[in-house]
C-alpha cells in the first residue's frame, strides 16, 4: 500500500514541480533582461553627460578661465564611460 500511495504521489507532485520551476525559471530570466535593459539606459546617459561636459568644456572661450576652470571640473567629475 505505501509503494502505490508513494508512486501515485510522486506522479501528481513532479508535473507541478516542473512547472514551478519553468516557471521560475522564466521570472528570472525576465528580470535578468530588465537589469540589462536598465544598465544600457544608465550607460547611455553616462556617455550623453559626458559628451555634453566636453562639448561645453570645448565651447568656452580660452580667455574666460573661471568658466574653463567651472567645466573642467564639471567634465572630470563625470565617470568615463567607455
Amino acid at each position: 500500500m505505501d509503494t502505490a500511495i508513494s508512486a501515485l504521489l510522486l506522479r501528481t507532485v513532479a508535473p507541478a514541480a516542473i512547472e514551478v520551476a519553468l516557471a521560475v525559471e522564466d521570472e528570472i530570466a525576465g528580470r535578468v533582461e530588465q537589469a540589462d535593459a536598465m544598465r544600457t539606459k544608465q550607460l547611455e546617459r553616462a556617455r550623453y553627460d559626458g559628451e555634453l561636459a566636453r562639448r561645453c568644456y570645448m565651447n568656452v572661450d580660452p580667455a574666460n578661465r573661471m568658466v574653463g576652470d567651472a567645466l573642467e571640473a564639471n567634465w572630470n567629475a563625470r565617470p568615463v564611460v567607455r
